[in-house]
């Protein structure tokens, strides 16, 4: 089941690629497109940029899960302050991280998140989890900005 469920969803991550370009040309030149004193014209324009930026957040998601693991290690805080792996991966503010959490009857799952620093680094969506000694890994990345 979960094969299939990954085939389905990288072939729909290809089909939103097309669309996400169709979506970025929209906003590039929405005034051809709508009506600006149309109340209704522009929820639509600012729904479907809406929905074009969760297309992508989807599409990236997909691609990330089907990446490449290329490093994994164990994190500890290097000379400048920031969060490191051996092999010269760190982290600072904005920085994806995909790290292995552990519940308290020893079952792990590779979380993705991102780093963020006040006052500390921390990972945003578990920011009660200590980065020192954490288990982490990356993936090959694709940019197509």
């Amino acid at each position: 089941m979960m094969n299939q469920l990954k085939a389905e969803l990288t072939r729909l991550a290809a089909q939103i690629k097309p669309l996400e370009k169709k979506i970025d040309e929209l906003e590039d030149d929405w005034q051809k497109h709508i009506d600006k004193k149309n109340p209704n014209d522009q929820f639509e324009l600012n729904t479907v940029l809406h929905a074009g930026r969760l297309l992508y957040e989807i599409r990236k998601s997909i691609e990330n899960m089907n990446a490449k693991v290329v490093a994994e290690g164990t994190l500890f805080r290097n000379a400048a302050g920031r969060f490191e792996m051996k092999g010269g991966n760190y982290y600072t503010s904005g920085s994806p991280i995909e790290f292995l959490l552990v519940d308290e009857d020893g079952e792990g799952a590779w979380i993705a998140s991102r780093v963020e620093h006040s006052q500390d680094y921390y990972i945003v969506s578990n920011p009660r989890v200590k980065m020192d000694g954490l288990r982490v890994r990356v993936r090959e990345r694709k940019f197509d900005w």
